[in-house]
């Protein structure tokens, strides 16, 4: 067997000591020091890498190579971040060009455009004085009880936020701020400008004192975006975000109960063009909003933002112009009934799922009194009415409800099965909750051998075990 001897440390690595008692050479100094990383290598191991050799060089190699170790690193440092130049506009001047004034707060610099539109005139075909009728008890409605009966656009604060992107999270800025409220017989639009994303807190403070002075928060879709940005942004900056601690009024969610079925999307745009009759001339699509920003940024251009500015002020009056056509279907349903029969049915149904069965029944007893009406909505509202009667424990209304759909509008499983639970419970006519029973039962069992339904199955288990029960009261 043949033993290799390992070698001895000294001939494995290099005698320091040696080095420093003559001059460094080339080959010393490769010696010494590691070779550099490889061109693929990921730019943040490079940068350690030449941090660690540039610390760690012996004393006696010269000062320029040490030099040009740190100079290398400085060359792939990222530059400081620096204010962009503005190329012909001084910020008097750009804040002119907005309509707008300067103003120093938190020793950072702000553009604010204040435009006061007069109470008396109107917005589209939205008359603007009939905020006056637009109570909290209607908007207590309108919101499915997400704010109070004292909830007032008078004292309310109307938000709506231009950002530096549409997804929202911890990267995104509120660059133009656009808030809307109430003085005196005006309506005030104030818009607060960010020239340097480093103003952001003295936005926010703004926005803190405005909120002091105000009750409620009124917004397009501020619940899902704007407010939990605003909340982000309070945060990122150390500061108490109180701006979801306010009563919220969200004019899309209220709008959608009304008309999504009108309108689909109802998009802010659209429900202005539909509901307040208005068609905006030179706007621009939201979707293009943080690409102007950024290009202002970085070239001072500012001639898009004029339409920016015009974009937030035209949403912000009309969020007022929606509040008070929404307010004011509510205030109709409930007192005159003038309004189109679809919005009337679509706030009956509301009532009926916040538990207001009076207000229901009367507008479904208003809308079974009209006449030309199609078959199909005559026997969904009486279905309704009858619901609400129910729930009143007005039973004997209910009954003669579901007795008409049967006998004018054909069979119904709803009206079968709430009449054998009224004859069995109420009534206490077993023989006439088991003849309701099968009478639901034969035709639910030859649609499934024709055409079955998602929930036939569970179905025909309740009407069977109704059935079994109904049978054994019978025998008892």
């Amino acid at each position: 067997m043949i033993l290799l001897r390992r070698k001895p440390a000294a001939n494995r690595w290099p005698n320091w000591c040696a080095i420093r008692k003559q001059a460094p050479t080339a080959t010393t100094f490769h010696r010494a020091i590691k070779s550099p990383p490889p061109v693929h290598a990921q730019r943040k191991h490079a940068k350690n890498s030449r941090l660690s050799s540039a610390k760690n060089l012996p004393d006696q190699f010269p000062m320029d190579i040490k030099k040009r170790l740190r100079q290398l690193d400085k060359s792939t440092s990222p530059a400081p971040a620096t204010r962009p130049q503005k190329p012909g506009r001084s910020l008097h001047e750009l804040a002119e060009h907005f309509g707008g004034e300067v103003h120093s707060r938190k020793g950072h610099e702000l553009i604010i455009s204040r435009h006061a539109v007069a109470l008396q005139s109107q917005h589209g075909r939205t008359q603007l004085q009939a905020i006056e009728m637009s109570g909290g008890h209607l908007l207590k409605l309108a919101s499915r009880n997400r704010v109070s009966a004292d909830f007032s656009l008078h004292q309310a604060l109307f938000v709506d936020t231009e950002t530096t992107g549409l997804a929202g999270g911890a990267g995104t800025y509120v660059f133009l701020l656009g808030l809307g409220f109430v003085e005196n017989d005006e309506f005030i639009v104030e818009q607060i400008f960010l020239p340097t994303l480093a103003a952001e807190p003295a936005l926010l403070d703004l926005l803190q004192e405005r909120l002091e002075n105000r009750r409620g928060i009124v917004s397009f879709n501020g619940k899902s975006y704007d407010i939990p940005l605003l909340t982000t942004r309070f945060i990122q900056n150390r500061l108490r975000p109180e701006i979801d601690l306010h009563q919220h009024f969200d004019v899309l969610h209220a709008a959608r109960r009304l008309w999504q079925r009108d309108f689909g999307d109802c998009s802010l745009t659209t429900l202005e063009h539909h509901i307040c009759g208005i068609s905006r001339n030179g706007d621009i699509p939201g979707e293009a909003i943080p690409g102007i920003y950024a290009d202002f940024l970085r070239t001072g251009h500012s001639g898009q933002l004029r339409k920016v500015f015009y974009h937030n002020r035209m949403d912000i009056i009309t969020l007022l112009g929606l509040s008070i056509e929404i307010a004011r279907r509510y205030h109709e349903a409930t007192a005159t009934q003038k309004i189109s029969v679809t919005e009337l049915e679509r706030i009956g149904r509301l009532f009926l799922e916040m538990r207001a069965p009076e207000k229901a029944a009367e507008l479904f007893s208003a809308l079974l009194q009209q006449t030309g009406l199609p078959e199909q909505s005559r026997r969904t509202w009486l279905l309704h009415y009858a619901q609400s009667q129910k729930s009143m424990r007005n039973h004997d209304d209910a009954r003669k409800a579901w007795q008409q759909v049967l006998e004018e509008h054909g069979f119904s499983f709803e009206a079968s099965i709430e009449l054998a639970k009224l004859f069995e419970h109420k009534m206490s006519d077993p023989a006439l909750a088991l003849e309701m029973t099968e009478r639901a039962l034969r035709v639910l069992e030859t649609r499934m051998a024709l055409h079955p339904k998602q929930n036939d199955h569970q179905l025909l288990t309740e009407l069977r075990h109704r059935k079994n029960r109904l049978l054994r009261k019978l025998n008892a």
